[in-house]
């Protein structure tokens, strides 16, 4: 029966049959990614993390690290398109996995002016789905989330997932808000902060990486480099290449004189949000604050491409008591010292 289950043809046989029994109107994105993407002129705000670029990214990441893992997003529809919904699939160390790529299980997102009446239908019907695969699979303590999207209050998603829960946490996100000209947002950087923006080694220069594949190659080397390790599969780095071909990613780097790429960052882009996804930087130049110079001129370039909101990442409060927790803290607080808002997410746990 396990070997079954391990086949993907089993997990799409199982998912048609529960979107046949709550009669809903769908397309897989695997075989429609065209209107995936066709979609995004159709609501108010996207989020990166609902961006295909990005998800492609994170399935050919967790394929690599899980012994099974499969893209089961779908597309829905009522007369004509309605949301889109990002959900995935897998197993490793002999137990399924429900989630969104990686996060907890998110709600799906909808054309701007979908009534609350037929938003609260679909995520009944969704959390079914869910909660149907949970059973089938005997997948324990399950994570919903309710995302921050730029919403007023709560939404009906977080009621439903919240009925019956273990437990609700918090989740706190550093934010910028890009909508104001660049005066006004340096205002809200830390202010340490305002005197470290500008290259004053003149031996440094800074770029923004054009479609150079060796240019990303010396920046994957220089990852390696400072992590002491391969992270992560060559794949990934590809998939974040074809990112930036697609204008849905850029990159910041500084070279110092030998033309040696030095420290540089990787973000990825939708419509409305720009997302912090990867950060390298030579510890010898440290000193020459090339973190900050390259944040302030990543945000200039957000500006460019009239982006909303910079989505900088998770603001670690917990108490470190291990040395990666008091380096993965350390990192929150240096990108939370660029942000305007800090604001909360919700995760639910079944």
């Amino acid at each position: 029966m396990l070997k079954n289950k391990l086949n993907p043809d089993f997990f799409i046989s199982e998912l048609k049959t529960i979107l046949l029994e709550n009669n809903i109107n769908y397309k897989l994105k695997r075989n429609n990614l065209n209107e995936w993407e066709r979609f995004y002129n159709k609501t108010n705000y996207v989020p990166v993390l609902y961006q295909h670029s990005y998800i492609d990214y994170q399935e050919t990441y967790f394929k690599d690290v899980y012994d099974l893992f499969e893209d089961l997003s779908l597309i829905i529809y009522e007369d004509n398109l309605l949301c889109i919904w990002p959900i995935s699939i897998g197993y490793k160390d002999n137990k399924f996995i429900l989630n969104t790529f990686g996060e907890n299980i998110m709600p799906p997102l909808f054309v701007k002016n979908t009534s609350a009446n037929k938003k609260k239908l679909i995520y009944k019907k969704i959390y079914k789905i869910t909660e149907t695969f949970i059973r089938k699979l005997k997948i324990i303590n399950p994570k919903y989330v309710e995302p921050y999207i730029h919403n007023n209050g709560i939404s009906r998603w977080f009621s439903i997932c919240s009925d019956k829960a273990k437990s609700i946490d918090s989740k706190f996100l550093s934010f910028l808000n890009l909508n104001e000209d660049i005066i006004e947002i340096k205002k809200s950087f830390r202010k340490s902060f305002k005197s470290l923006l500008n290259i004053k080694n003149d031996k440094l220069k800074l770029y923004k990486l054009k479609i150079d594949i060796n240019k990303w190659n010396e920046i994957k080397d220089l990852h390696f480099h400072v992590t002491g390790r391969k992270t992560r599969s060559d794949d990934t780095w590809i998939n974040q290449f074809e990112a930036l071909k697609n204008n849905e990613a850029f990159s910041i780097y500084i070279e110092n004189e030998k033309n040696e790429i030095i420290g540089a960052s990787y973000f990825n882009c939708s419509r409305d949000e720009c997302y912090y996804s990867m950060g390298a930087y030579n510890k010898k130049y440290l000193k020459d604050n090339i973190g900050h110079i390259i944040q302030y001129n990543a945000i200039k370039e957000m500006k460019k491409r009239n982006i909303k909101w910079y989505k900088i990442g998770v603001l670690d409060l917990k108490l470190a008591k291990h040395d990666y927790e008091k380096k993965n803290q350390t990192i929150s607080l240096f990108k939370s010292g660029f942000s305007s808002h800090i604001f909360c997410e919700h995760i639910i746990t079944k």
